[in-house]
């Protein structure tokens, strides 16, 4: 009896990992799908199969400009949320101070905050201050949403570092910068690769906090497809959800391989 409970258990488990695979990715399955219409009107089934929204998509300047103002963006705003929670990580991991609890929960806090808050919050910001619309404002409201995810692997793996190694270190006469560079980095390095990974994927697929401080000189990929979609419904939507979607993927398996993904959860 105990055999056939297991049996029918794992069945159970599995059919349950199998539905929720199948409601993940039909939506995108079918938006691959539909990028490979070679008519004029995004549809589903496809009357045939072409790349040609794919070859407009890239090369339309409206999109070439969109992609470079998100690859940047996402490129610099990843940069700084990874070099700034390496220090913030080991203060968490080592360090008792007074408000580290409430800074954590600060630090972290645009997980648990819509990104269109925070778009809002953000715009309401600079108009305040009168900074007006530039890359400098998309870089900050990305970095607000980026360094969550790059604190949170960095951390995860700073709380399984051997510090017995950095004293040994130390004790053979290295300094503090040196003993961070030799020993220190070396090992926490694939978590920095995996959080500047993860932090280009959430940067790129951002558009609730995006669509409040872009400007008509610096619209990224997804707003310029927002604006698109309003007069057109052509393939190239689902051509360019095509290539974010594999792009995001790509991200993830890579981050996957360097670090593994249950680091993320601690």
């Amino acid at each position: 009896m105990s055999k056939l409970a297991s049996f029918l258990g794992r069945i159970i488990v599995w059919g349950v990992v199998v539905l929720v695979l199948i409601y993940l990715w039909t939506p995108m399955a079918i938006d691959l799908i539909m990028s490979l219409e070679p008519g004029s009107l995004l549809r589903f089934p496809i009357t045939g199969v072409s790349l040609r929204w794919y070859v407009f998509l890239f090369t339309t300047p409206i999109f070439l400009d969109g992609m470079k103002i998100s690859f940047s963006l996402a490129i610099v705003a990843a940069i700084l949320a990874t070099v700034l929670a390496i220090p913030s990580s080991i203060a968490f991991v080592r360090y008792k101070f007074p408000g580290k609890g409430f800074l954590t929960t600060l630090f972290t806090a645009p997980l648990a905050t819509p990104a269109v808050v925070i778009g809002v919050a953000l715009l309401y910001f600079f108009s305040l201050l009168n900074f007006g619309f530039s890359f400098g404002n998309l870089i900050i409201g990305h970095l607000l949403l980026t360094f969550p995810y790059a604190l949170r692997t960095i951390t995860a793996t700073m709380f399984g570092f051997d510090t017995s190694l950095e004293e040994a270190s130390m004790n053979l006469g290295a300094n503090v910068i040196e003993t961070f560079r030799n020993i220190t980095f070396p090992i926490i390095s694939p978590a920095v690769i995996a959080s500047f990974i993860f932090a280009i994927a959430v940067s790129l697929d951002d558009v609730g906090a995006t669509i409040f401080l872009v400007s008509p000189q610096t619209q990224t990929l997804n707003i310029a497809l927002l604006g698109y979609w309003r007069w057109s419904l052509d393939p190239t939507v689902g051509a360019a959800s095509a290539f974010l979607i594999l792009l995001g993927v790509a991200l993830t398996l890579i981050a996957e391989r360097v670090v593994g993904l249950d680091r993320f959860l601690f």
